[in-house]
């Protein structure tokens, strides 16, 4: 047989590689054969004791849904923990059927898992509210970096100017709403060591948690629903007089001085990359 050229030989072992299909299925598929024609394949791959040529095309198919597989389970753990690994193993090839890996790196893999649970299993609406959890923790853990707002810009200007001033938000700062006590879950989930219990999801209960990095870590902060309005409209570029203004009556709860201290806390925790007029 003449040998055939090097990219043909590796789009069709990729092809083999990534069908969902065994190797024996994979390597006669319309895909696979208008690279190399079915027949050629026992003389590419050579075979080796108790391996025939397919069983060794079978290992490199079967590990590449593994690692797949392994990589969800990594970024998602404590969804993994609430379905069990039957129930997660099922929803991973769900989910791949309808979303393939694209990517170049595996790290992006999950990025529409919680779109799909939405869609997929609407009635679970706490376990796309964890994945979303799960995924945006990732994602801020790898979005791009700029300095933070240094608290001097907002301690320097006088009571009646704060009114006017603008928080621009870091990347890696995000917001997440919630029907469901996630983030105090999730928290739960990372502090307990106990082995072979199956985490049990909670009752549905609004939450607000801003998942934020500083000093090259993740971190999440629950909220109430007056801090979330507020916090909210600055993500939207209100000022902070509007953005007080649209938090509505729920802000009546807090005075100056505590509504001072949550801002400061906020531009400590490194969630604004600019405070400006």
């Amino acid at each position: 047989m003449r040998e055939p050229k090097l990219d043909r030989l590796q789009h069709w072992m990729s092809e083999i590689i990534v069908d969902r299909e065994n190797a024996e299925a994979a390597h006669t598929s319309k895909t696979a054969s208008q690279w190399i024609e079915p027949a050629a394949a026992r003389e590419l791959v050579l075979p080796r004791p108790g391996l025939s040529p397919l069983d060794r095309l079978q290992i490199y198919n079967e590990m590449y849904f593994l690692r797949l597989r392994n990589a969800l389970r990594s970024d998602f753990p404590a969804l993994s923990a609430v379905l069990g690994k039957a129930a997660f193993d099922a929803l991973v090839q769900g989910y791949l059927d309808r979303h393939p890996s694209h990517h170049p790196s595996v790290g992006r893999l999950g990025a529409h898992l919680p779109e799909y649970l939405e869609a997929s299993r609407p009635e679970d609406r706490f376990l796309a509210e964890l994945a979303y959890l799960e995924w945006t923790c990732s994602e801020v853990f790898d979005a791009r970096d700029v300095p933070a707002a240094a608290l001097s810009a907002l301690e320097a200007l006088p009571p009646e100017r704060r009114g006017d001033l603008r928080f621009e938000p870091r990347p890696t700062t995000r917001l997440l709403a919630f029907q469901y006590p996630v983030n105090s879950f999730y928290q739960a989930f990372l502090l307990d060591t106990s082995e072979g219990t199956t985490p049990v999801p909670p009752d549905p209960q609004p939450s607000w948690t801003v998942v934020y990095r500083k000093d090259y870590s993740v971190w999440r902060l629950d909220l109430t629903a007056p801090a979330a309005a507020i916090l909210s409209a600055l993500l939207e570029a209100m000022t902070l007089g509007e953005a007080i203004d649209a938090a509505g009556e729920g802000i009546e709860v807090l005075d100056a001085a505590s509504l001072f201290a949550l801002f400061r806390d906020w531009v400590g925790e490194s969630l604004f990359a600019r405070i400006a007029p």
